[in-house]
């Protein structure tokens, strides 16, 4: 069941879609984002992958690279300078809080 709440995000993120493709930012970039998230965004006809954030240099640059969006070394960065409709928070469960 859905909350009243969520509904209305989801309706309000279909009717947005209908418009243009919705922004999505990944948070967390590990094996499971590598794998799975990533790929899936990519794959969505309409989602873009609008850029990821990862405190690892050589995966923020080798993932940017790969699926060609902009990388920040942390959510706050990413969140301020890019425009986003949704972000996925791929960080493990522990950090989410220090996260923000």
């Amino acid at each position: 069941m859905t909350t009243p709440a969520l509904a209305f995000t989801f309706r309000n993120m279909a009717e947005r879609a209908e418009n243009r493709l919705l922004r999505i930012g990944v948070h967390g970039i590990g094996d499971h984002a590598r794998r799975t998230i990533l790929p899936a965004v990519d794959a969505a006809p309409t989602l873009i992958l609008a850029g990821i954030s990862t405190r690892n240099p050589e995966v923020r640059k080798s993932e940017g690279e790969k699926w060609s969006c902009p990388g920040w070394d942390g959510l706050d960065a990413m969140l301020n300078s890019a425009e986003l409709d949704a972000v996925i928070v791929a960080s493990p469960i522990g950090c989410h809080f220090v996260d923000g």
